[in-house]
């Protein structure tokens, strides 16, 4: 099936459901726009995602959380995906991890199996795995390390999962309530890697972590991913890993792509006025944080999404939306109007 047919889920129920209707194949010549450190693992194209505003009314209006996103990794590849909440970064991370149905588009894996096999969507969510900040249930929190890992890993390859993440393998025996966040996310970190994924996905990880915790856990998954060669999607808010642990940055805002490129280049250089105020505001330059309220998703504006709050609109702004245009670095790119081009 070509990636420009679209591709419709018929439900959004659990996670071995969720890839029922989404196109799984090897992949073709890679369509990156930027440079990658090996072949291609995953790749996104068109990939929208509209959910209920309001689950009691299933016909009303639609958010879009996702509009139309394309997205390569590569093997060994680190890519950053920032924005600001409600961008549809953990949208998109729950589709591939497939937990979320997406509406339409299409999502392939290299070496899963075709369609016509007789379950393609199994392996693909057990070769993509996402890690996020646990929230156990009550239930949940009294078992054991040695149990709750018991379904993916046990025995003496138990006691290598912990030490590979950093952990003792003495700790299997104590309750998973009696672990910090930095501990908690190592021990989520353990039994994703107990599948021996092609994808990891890291969903805001650093959220509730002091600055020792989060040095750790970053230098912890830099390690891993070169050693066991994962394509890594870190979704973050931490621009110094974005600078140094991550070889491209996405930038996300309403679903869609605003610029993508080099980290070096996108951090040091942004072409897009949105790339812009992420960065001043990180800065704490208060005078350039962006000001007005992020537009209703169920109604985005006409033209760019980003018109309404941008100080460089003008009137192509809402007749036209932008596409991703080369900037002057190779590889960088920007849906703007008036970003600086390669020509």
């Amino acid at each position: 099936m070509s990636t420009d047919t679209p591709v419709r889920a018929r439900r959004c129920g659990r996670r071995s459901a969720a890839f029922a209707d989404v196109t799984c194949q090897p992949v073709p010549t890679p369509l990156s726009v930027s440079p990658v450190v090996g072949r291609t693992l995953l790749s996104v194209r068109r990939l929208r995602v509209y959910l209920p505003a309001n689950r009691l009314w299933r016909f009303g209006p639609r958010v879009r959380a996702l509009d139309g996103l394309d997205l390569d990794l590569a093997a060994g590849e680190v890519v950053a995906l920032i924005g600001e909440h409600g961008c549809g970064g953990s949208t998109l991370a729950r589709v591939l991890a497939g937990e979320l149905a997406p509406t339409a588009g299409s999502v392939r894996l290299a070496g899963d199996a075709s369609p016509g096999s007789a379950s393609p969507r199994h392996g693909l969510y057990r070769q993509v795995q996402r890690i996020a900040p646990p929230e156990w249930p009550r239930r949940q929190q009294r078992l054991s390390v040695a149990r709750w890992l018991g379904g993916v890993v046990h025995g003496e390859p138990l006691a290598a999962a912990l030490r590979e993440v950093g952990l003792a393998p003495e700790l299997a025996g104590q309750r998973l309530s009696a672990f910090d966040a930095g501990q908690a996310l190592r021990l989520q970190l353990a039994r994703a890697l107990a599948t021996r994924p092609a994808v990891l996905i890291c969903d805001r990880i650093e959220r509730g972590l002091g600055s020792e915790q989060r040095g750790e856990l970053w230098r912890c998954l830099r390690r891993i991913g070169a050693g066991h060669r994962l394509a890594q999607l870190v979704i973050t808010d931490d621009l110094d890993w974005v600078r140094y642990g991550c070889r491209r940055v996405v930038v996300l805002y309403l679903g869609r792509v605003m610029e993508q490129g080099p980290s070096a280049a996108v951090l040091d250089a942004p072409a897009h006025p949105y790339t812009q105020a992420l960065l001043a505001a990180a800065a704490g330059e208060h005078g350039r944080i962006l000001q007005g309220e992020r537009p209703d998703p169920r109604r985005p504006p006409m033209g760019c999404v980003f018109h309404p709050r941008c100080p460089m609109a003008e009137a192509v702004c809402v007749r036209t939306a932008p596409h991703l245009q080369r900037s002057r670095v190779p590889g960088h790119y920007a849906a703007c109007h008036f970003a600086p081009r390669d020509v």
